[in-house]
């Protein structure tokens, strides 16, 4: 009987999967923002590079130094310019992909 309930429960149970995306996309994302094509995706793309900022903003020791005034924009050309420049970024992953670009751009002196 209790072998019956635990296969009940596996059956039944679901499964938890985390929702990735790859650079690939974000750079669609971004070429189309940038392109006035306003979507959801073109949201999260922002938001992530936004979250990405501010998560390396507070290393110690600071990895990226951006300016104090930095707009959303601004943060937006600076990867999808590093993407343009750097075609073989699918390859990496959307983390380390912003990370290169951000510290490419602003390095810490």
């Amino acid at each position: 009987m209790k072998n019956l309930v635990i296969v009940c429960l596996i059956l039944i149970s679901t499964s938890a999967n985390a929702v990735f995306f790859s650079s690939s996309d974000l750079y669609r994302w971004l070429k189309n923002d940038l392109n006035g094509i306003e979507t959801y995706e073109g949201g999260m793309g922002k938001g992530y590079l936004m979250g990405v900022l501010d998560m390396l903003s507070g290393t110690i020791p600071r990895t990226v130094c951006y300016p104090s005034a930095i707009s959303a924009l601004k943060l937006k050309m600076v990867v999808f310019g590093y993407m343009q420049n750097n075609p073989d970024f699918r390859s990496t992953s959307p983390d380390k992909l912003v990370y290169q670009a951000l510290t490419n751009e602003w390095p810490c002196k």
